[in-house]
């Protein structure tokens, strides 16, 4: 089974699940929301880190303005209906660093850590985020895209940069 995934990753039609702003057509097609106000929000989350350049920045903006971000009901009684949430640093991480936004067909972006995993607890281990230069990266414009390719470069590397450092000496707790 693994290698049949395998396979599909590599011609590009294996579809996981989608980021916020694309949908999946009964034809099997990965396309950009038709939702207007959908795709409004996606381009506004965009266009706000292009300015503030910190994630931060945009959150505290989006929940200053009172706006929330489209997610795409995955349950039975009303599934495909858009339903709005609160916007937070991580979901703002996800949208700004996804290669789909760039219109990429990535597979193998995350890993596990299985040494966090306990017997029978299927998943329990700890999902880790894998460096770019190993994504496996069959087709690079296979998908509509919101922002071109440099830009999500721009966006990862602006991400990283802003990370806080631990600055200081470090100390022993019991020699001060």
């Amino acid at each position: 089974m693994l290698e049949g995934r395998r396979a599909k990753a590599q011609r590009g039609e294996l579809v996981l699940g989608l980021p916020r702003g694309y949908v999946l057509k009964p034809s099997g097609e990965v396309a950009l929301d038709a939702d207007e106000e959908v795709q409004e929000i996606i381009r506004l989350v965009f266009a706000l880190f292009e300015r503030r350049r910190s994630v931060s920045g945009v959150l505290r903006y989006l929940v200053n303005h009172d706006i929330r971000l489209p997610d795409r009901v995955c349950g039975v009684p009303h599934k495909g209906d858009v339903h709005w949430i609160r916007p937070s640093g991580r979901t703002l991480r996800d949208v700004l660093c996804n290669p789909l936004y760039a219109g990429a067909y990535v597979y193998g972006r995350r890993t596990y850590d299985g040494r966090l995993y306990q017997s029978g607890q299927p998943h329990s281990g700890k999902r880790l985020l894998r460096d770019p230069q190993s994504w496996r990266m069959p087709h690079r414009s296979a998908r509509p895209a919101h922002i071109d390719w440099s830009a999500l470069e721009r966006n990862q590397e602006q991400i990283v940069a802003n990370r806080t450092r631990r600055t200081g000496l470090p100390r022993c707790c019991s020699a001060g």
